[in-house]
């Protein structure tokens, strides 16, 4: 049976200090994140902090990277990782794709590369609630993008709840200026 958990997801960034050059790195920021789940003893009356899984995460500035007249190209260029997502989001102009149904205006985009969720929590929405945690944290207006094989210990009707589409190659988009469905409403623990 799938819970909601209380927790935290802790997050590690790493960026340049700016001001910001033409360098693909400067645009780009690294970032963990450590899922800690509350979990309430046998009595159901106090309970402990567990760690229970973990996010990894790239930010890429592009409004920054825009506004500083560097190229998408090359910010997009500082990984192959980075340059897959460019092509499944941008047309050959540098704009994003028309297909793609996104809000118009510049977004910046949260790339999910990987998410991990401890055996003993895997029939639960903690991976969920910590993806939707991240995106709503360090993107809240932006896209967030991963690729399917990232949400494997992610149920299907979660990724859909949290606004995931597929795009192509197998990637998944999420358009955080976009209402989604959510996890709202699923029982808590």
């Amino acid at each position: 049976m799938q819970k909601l958990f209380h927790g935290d997801v802790i997050f590690t960034a790493k960026a340049e200090l700016k001001p910001w050059s033409d360098q693909p790195d400067d645009y780009t920021s690294a970032i963990d994140g450590k899922i800690v789940a509350y979990v309430r003893n046998s009595s159901g009356d106090e309970g402990t902090h567990e760690d229970a899984g973990s996010l990894k995460m790239v930010l890429v500035h592009t409004v920054e990277a825009v506004n500083n007249r560097t190229s998408l190209v090359h910010v997009f260029d500082a990984t192959q990782l980075l340059t897959d997502v460019y092509e499944v989001l941008m047309d050959s102009e540098g704009e994003i794709k028309d297909e793609l149904d996104v809000e118009p205006g510049w977004h910046n985009v949260l790339v999910l590369t990987e998410a991990t969720i401890d055996k003993r929590f895997e029939a639960t929405h903690l991976l969920a609630q910590a993806i939707d945690t991240a995106g709503a944290t360090l993107c809240s207006s932006g896209l967030v993008v991963t690729h399917r094989d990232v949400l494997a210990q992610v149920a299907k009707e979660d990724i859909e709840r949290l606004g995931f589409r597929e795009i192509e190659d197998g990637y998944l988009l999420r358009d955080n200026q976009c209402k989604h469905p959510g996890l709202d409403g699923l029982d808590e623990e």
